[in-house]
């Protein structure tokens, strides 16, 4: 499960019980190999469209982005293709 409930980064989602997360993680990974993220592949399934629309209890237990102090650089604003993900998850993805 991620430690999301008191990072910074954490965002609800309105009308939906999931959250998204607002670290930029492209910036942060964009030298690192997917497979190779927290040790572990990265996880898509009906409940985690991570960073999108996920529920934490579906991710790994360790968080590379957790954080409990705000680093503008290190937010990402979601475009309003991105916003529109989040709002549907998984529900028109796949």
């Amino acid at each position: 499960m991620l430690p999301c409930k008191k990072c910074v980064y954490k965002e609800n989602i309105p009308g939906d019980c999931h959250i998204s997360c607002l670290f930029d993680w492209e910036k942060n990974w964009e030298k690192e190999d997917p497979k190779n993220r927290n040790g572990e592949e990265s996880t898509t399934n009906k409940w985690f469209v991570f960073p999108f629309n996920y529920d934490p209890v579906w991710g790994p237990n360790k968080c590379d982005g957790y954080n409990t102090e705000l680093n503008p650089e290190d937010k990402k604003e979601f475009d309003p293709m991105e916003k529109l993900i989040k709002m549907l998850g998984k529900r028109s993805l796949f």
